[in-house]
């Protein structure tokens, strides 16, 4: 009897208001894995999202927690956070949690 594998998680750390949740950039990203994972992946990939209110108008601490969530949900990789000095904000955390982050 085969199983299926589990799916690749990948985070998305959202660290400002998405007008629409965060959907259209959601359906970006799903397409742009689609077309660069053809034949190369061997599984289906799954969103995980944390959406943080971080720097300027939010925290800091937003941020790591919304990071730190993410890597307890055992996502793979992270895309975000956005904003460049949230991006300083999870630097070590990334290097330590070794989980490569796109920013």
């Amino acid at each position: 009897m085969a199983t299926a594998a589990d799916p690749i998680r990948l985070g998305v750390l959202y660290d400002f208001p998405q007008g629409d949740g965060g959907a259209g950039f959601e359906e970006a990203l799903r397409l742009g894995i689609e077309v660069a994972g053809a034949g190369r992946l061997d599984r289906d990939v799954e969103l995980v999202t944390h959406h943080a209110r971080g720097l300027p108008a939010g925290t800091a601490a937003a941020v790591e927690e919304g990071f730190r969530d993410l890597c307890a949900a055992g996502v793979l990789a992270i895309v975000g956070p956005s904003i460049s000095d949230n991006g300083i904000v999870v630097r070590d955390l990334a290097a330590e949690a070794r989980v490569p982050c796109v920013n």
